[in-house]
């Protein structure tokens, strides 16, 4: 079984795949995506989500748009969580995993979709076979996507913000760490649906998060200004900077720098 794996794997890399049709619209939506990402505006995102669902509406087939759809659903989710809407955490949570496992359905190759299965999966609350079913949805998009950053930034997240036995911070800066290092060395246009570009600035933000978590100041201003570099218009990682800086005025951040 092992070997079939492989060679689908194989197969997947190397066979001709043509543009997808609606990129267009696939990069209005991300641009407006983008933007309310890096101000954590939910309301722009959800603007992004419509122009996403309409996308999958017109053209059901579209494994790109549906991805989009649950990218954005993710971001939504962690918006919900983070000021404690657990209605819209749970809303959230369901659609995302829906566009995923409809993306499965569509190309049952493509890697992110497990990664975000993973992640999805691991934040909803403790339930029966839970567990099993991230490590599933793991292994299948490390099978297929080993070398893809945004694997490797989902599957953190996953680790990072679960809760419980989930939960893993020492595990999730390895795989962020991983990603970092995979987004700095991937060339553009260097696979099938390499837009949008995602994940890069936010694996620097979280390894500063981890960093900041642990009392180790230098090294998450450090992480922080790298994702500043890759994202300048990350407004939450500027002040999240800044704080540190607020938090001794003349003296220097503890730690070592990454």
């Amino acid at each position: 079984m092992l070997f079939a794996a492989v060679a689908v794997y194989c197969a997947y890399l190397f066979m001709p795949r043509p543009a997808p049709k609606n990129v267009p619209r696939l990069a209005a939506g991300m641009e407006i995506f983008r933007n309310g990402q890096s101000s954590r505006d939910a309301a722009v995102m959800e603007k992004a989500l419509r122009l996403f669902e309409d996308t999958c509406m017109k053209e059901p087939g579209s494994y790109e748009a549906w991805h989009m759809k649950s990218l954005t659903e993710l971001h939504l989710l962690l918006h919900s969580r983070d000021v404690r809407d657990t209605e819209g955490e749970a809303v959230f949570s369901r659609a995302a995993e829906h566009s995923a496992m409809k993306v499965t359905a569509l190309q049952s190759t493509f890697p992110e979709a497990y990664a975000m299965l993973a992640a999805v999966t691991a934040l909803r609350p403790p339930q029966r076979g839970q567990t099993a079913a991230v490590r599933r949805y793991e292994k299948l998009a490390l099978m297929l996507g080993g070398n893809n950053p945004r694997v490797h930034y989902l599957l953190g997240l996953r680790y990072y913000l679960s809760r419980g036995r989930l939960r893993n911070p020492d595990r999730a800066e390895e795989l962020f760490l991983k990603a970092a290092g995979l987004f700095e060395r991937e060339p553009p246009g260097a696979r099938a649906f390499n837009f949008p570009s995602w994940g890069h600035a936010a694996s620097l933000e979280h390894l500063g998060d981890i960093h900041e978590e642990r009392g180790d100041d230098q090294a998450a201003a450090g992480y922080y200004r790298r994702a500043l570099a890759v994202n300048p218009f990350l407004e939450p990682v500027r002040r999240s900077l800044q704080d540190l800086k607020d938090a001794r005025p003349g003296t220097a951040p503890r730690g070592k720098s990454p």
